[in-house]
């Protein structure tokens, strides 16, 4: 028996050990990429990390972050003081602004700041910098504690909010983790904030020096014993509940207008009086590319956020029309295969969507 038992434990052993050579011999495996908690803020990456972020079993995407001294995913380190003539925008929203699916180089932020530098309403300005402000699934309320971290920190001429769908729900404390900035309801109607409590980032560092680790955390995105599950087919992925009509939320849309209103006036309220705010709305690219109607779930949070932005006089943007007209004119995807975030074209043309408001609305009026 223990012949068996110790002959099972070998083999076990030369598997993984032949697993890992061939790993780091013939496939892309991702580098680690680590997290810190900031009060206040929640999570976000870990100051000064360099490397290589790799999704899929054969590198599908494979590309290159530079987490600056700041912890924010960009070419740039960010400076508190705003030089005289100098035009800052910062850029604030989820894993689409934290960038790591396209080189660091460019991506959105990159983009919008070499399409502002080249247009001839901002030509007056000495410099444009461009900073990024992204953690991984930030919600409306995440959004809003970055929103207040930049503006006192690194106070910019104009804050672009990325939203993307599910952010007003995923705003609620039931939805949202912890460790994240949320809102729960106050018993009177309305709502109030949720510091967002410490919680550890994944103590991964230990395993990390592995590819074979490294692989099936990253490249395969399996974290939980529910993903693996869920590979295996053993476990049903949830879906959001939809098909209700468009006026109507279904039970998977949980925020509600005074919810959305208040973190939108906390928007304004975060900014420094002489800049400029304006909001962005994602939308379901992969329904426009097949030609599918766009899910009323996420027509109707689209819908809660621009009514109540329009009620508050803040600019508001919503991407649906901008890829549609997109699609129809080019036929080029907007996103990866592998999972739904913007490839290098779709954060290119959601850059030129900000930058022509931006020249617009922005560098006709601020003085240098």
């Amino acid at each position: 028996m223990i012949r068996v038992i110790l002959r099972g434990v070998a083999y076990v052993l030369f598997s993984l050990i032949m697993a890992e050579a061939v790993l780091r011999l013939f496939f892309p495996v991702s580098d680690a990429q680590f997290q810190e908690f900031v009060p206040h803020l929640g999570l976000r990456m870990a100051p000064n990390q360099t490397g290589r972020y790799v999704v899929g079993p054969f590198g599908e995407i494979d590309t290159k972050y530079r987490i600056n001294a700041s912890g924010w995913n960009s070419i740039h380190q960010y400076t508190a003081d705003n030089p005289e003539n100098v035009l800052r925008v910062a850029v604030i929203g989820d894993s689409y602004i934290l960038g790591l699916h396209i080189d660091v180089d460019k991506g959105y932020p990159i983009a919008l700041e070499k399409l502002l530098k080249e247009d001839q309403a901002c030509s007056r300005f000495d410099d444009i910098l461009v900073y990024p402000f992204g953690t991984g699934g930030a919600s409306m309320a995440k959004d809003l504690a970055l929103l207040r971290y930049a503006a006192h920190d690194y106070p910019a001429d104009v804050y672009v909010i990325n939203l993307s769908k599910g952010d007003p729900s995923a705003s609620l404390k039931s939805d949202a983790s912890k460790s994240e900035p949320s809102f729960k309801p106050d018993g009177q109607g309305g709502y109030i904030e949720v510091e967002p409590r410490y919680a550890p980032p994944p103590r991964i560092k230990l395993i990390m020096p592995s590819a074979l680790a490294r692989y099936v955390f990253f490249n395969l995105n399996i974290r939980t014993p529910n993903a693996f599950g869920e590979r295996l087919g053993l476990v049903k992925p949830e879906t959001p509940a939809l098909g209700l009509p468009a006026n109507s939320a279904s039970p998977s849309i949980k925020a509600t207008p005074p919810l959305v209103e208040l973190i939108l006036s906390e928007y304004q309220a975060a900014i420094q009086p002489d800049s400029h705010l304006v909001v962005i709305m994602d939308t379901d690219r992969q329904a426009i590319i097949k030609g599918q109607p766009i899910s009323p779930d996420i027509d109707y949070e689209t819908e809660l956020v621009r009514s109540n932005a329009d009620r508050l006089d803040i600019p508001f943007i919503p991407l649906k029309d901008v890829f549609a007209q997109d699609f129809e004119q080019n036929h080029r995807a907007f996103q990866f295969q592998i999972n739904d975030h913007w490839n290098e074209y779709g954060a290119t043309l959601v850059a030129k969507t900000a930058a022509e408001w931006i020249a617009s609305k922005v560098c006709s009026s601020l003085k240098p």
